[in-house]
């Protein structure tokens, strides 16, 4: 599977975009922005490498915290430990 660049969610179009400083700069490896309908994921980098696997973890995460935000269901979408599992999936 590769990331896709954009996803719908429900009637939402949200935009993924591969940041090389992520980690850096906020300290997460991945994070979405409500407001502006984005993921950013950490890209595999030199100094900071990621794995495939890692890479759609972090997206599949983000992609979650989105589907329970749309669905209004704040305490699904602020569960760590739910979203973190779901995305290993």
């Amino acid at each position: 599977m590769n990331i896709p660049k954009r996803l719908k969610i429900l009637s939402h179009t949200i935009e993924v975009d591969f940041q090389e400083n992520l980690w850096h700069e906020e300290n997460v490896w991945a994070q979405c922005n409500y407001r502006n309908n984005t993921i950013k994921i950490q890209s595999n980098t030199a100094t900071i490498p990621r794995s495939d696997s890692q890479l759609k973890a972090s997206f599949w995460h983000e992609v979650f915290h989105y589907v329970f935000y749309y669905l209004q269901k704040p305490k699904l979408e602020k569960n760590e430990t739910l979203v973190d599992s779901i995305g290993q999936i």
